[in-house]
């Protein structure tokens, strides 16, 4: 699979992606001086949504006016709105001003991290749990700054950085990262890799299997009673969560993992192991092609608990299918969703022809990792391997730096 740009700008993780790569071109250290063409569209780009969120109520904020004098929401979103609309960043102009802004930037040489940190954001700030889209998104998917964003998008693409997301699974570089959980006392230079074994596995696919198939009935006889309110549920359409999951090395960076996750929790601090032996038959999803065929072939129905949320993702709204996990592991070692998968299509509708009439089934990858491989089969790992990863505060985009060990002072040292 080889993605254009229109497959970016399709996709929720790749406008996101964009915005975080235009956002770097900016100084962020000081963005109310920056002079830039980049520092302009982001102070106008924030201005304009925020606009829109205190007027959906989606934020609770307040700030100062021009003198320094405090303002509660009412009169601080009045004060933004005067300021907006001096700028044509309301209603119809917003649109074209923002995409004239967007044409006035020099886009620069892509760096290997300065990709990955927009990656990093990108996949933080997708949500396809069913809320309302912010005011970023509704002013950045318009027409015009949709179509100023191609240039910014076909950059991504070609640049030398992206090309480790068309990479297929990895034996070789495979790598296990555990987040520190410093509220049960763990230590990272102590924590084991603890793999779950093959019975384990099985077992673990046996109980998510149950539990989903519980609650699409439930949700089903829900639905059956007559028009109920949004059923909420799970948004992902992953594989159990507590199956072991690796994803590759990019060299100079660390494991990808480190880097990305959807609504992710905010460790700190990780740990990774490199993974020795794993299972061999891994399912490759390189495409939307590959993921219809894993639906046709272990069709999982998940429209009662799917329905609302992914329709308010898609503005799709039928039947929903996901991979039965649990009936594909009779087959596979596992399933791994390449980088540009997960870029593309996260969040989309996908079509899946052979289920019934035409257009009647469709499904959605939702809740992954770019690079994630799943392991449905034991894994082990170099214990010898251990690298520990502390995430940078200061740092204005996210960047991990391993760690070389606790100092006489107690405080962990970083390698050169």
């Amino acid at each position: 699979m080889t993605l254009d740009a229109r497959d970016l700008l399709n996709s929720a993780v790749g406008r996101h992606l964009c915005l975080a790569y235009l956002e770097s071109l900016a100084c962020v250290e000081d963005i109310e001086e920056d002079t830039s063409a980049a520092g302009e569209f982001q102070r106008s780009l924030r201005t304009a949504s925020m606009v829109i969120d205190l007027s959906q109520g989606s934020s609770t904020v307040f700030g100062w006016d021009p003198y320094g004098r405090l303002l509660d929401q009412e009169a601080f979103l009045q004060h933004l709105t005067e300021e907006a609309k001096s700028k044509g960043l309301v209603g119809p102009a917003a649109g074209p001003n923002l995409a004239r802004q967007i044409a006035r930037i020099e886009l620069t040489e892509i760096g290997d991290l300065q990709l990955m940190q927009a990656l990093s954001k990108a996949t933080n700030a997708v949500h396809f749990w069913g809320q309302s889209p912010t005011g970023e998104e509704i002013l950045m998917n318009g027409p015009e700054p949709t179509s100023a964003m191609l240039r910014v998008a076909h950059h991504i693409i070609e640049s030398a950085a992206s090309s480790w997301w068309y990479e297929p699974w990895a034996p070789c570089e495979q790598w296990l990262v555990r987040p520190v959980n410093a509220m049960n006392g763990e230590e990272p230079f102590e924590l084991e890799p603890k793999t779950l074994r093959e019975h384990e596995s099985i077992t673990v696919l046996i109980e998510d299997a149950f539990d989903q198939a519980e609650r699409e009935a439930s949700a089903r006889k829900h639905r059956q009673l007559g028009p109920q309110e949004p059923l909420g549920d799970v948004w992902w359409s992953f594989p159990a969560f507590l199956l072991e999951k690796t994803t590759s090395l990019i060299p100079g960076i660390g494991p990808v993992d480190l880097y990305c996750c959807e609504d992710s929790h905010g460790e700190d601090t990780k740990v990774a192991w490199k993974v020795s032996s794993a299972g061999q038959r891994i399912f490759e999803v390189a495409d939307a092609e590959d993921w219809v065929r894993l639906c046709a072939w272990y069709p999982q129905e998940v429209t009662a608990t799917k329905l609302d949320m992914w329709e308010k993702n898609t503005r799709r709204r039928g039947r929903w299918v996901v991979p039965d996990w649990l009936k594909m592991a009779s087959d596979f070692d596992g399933v791994h969703l390449s980088a540009a998968a997960y870029i593309s299509l996260a969040g989309t509708a996908i079509p899946v022809r052979g289920l019934g009439a035409e257009g009647e089934w469709a499904s959605s990858i939702t809740g992954w990792t770019p690079d994630w491989t799943f392991h449905f089969t034991q894994i082990r790992v170099d214990v010898e391997s251990r690298q520990v990863w502390q995430l940078d505060d200061n740092s204005p985009g996210p960047i991990w730096e391993r760690a070389r060990g606790v100092g006489p002072d107690g405080r962990w040292g970083r390698s050169e």
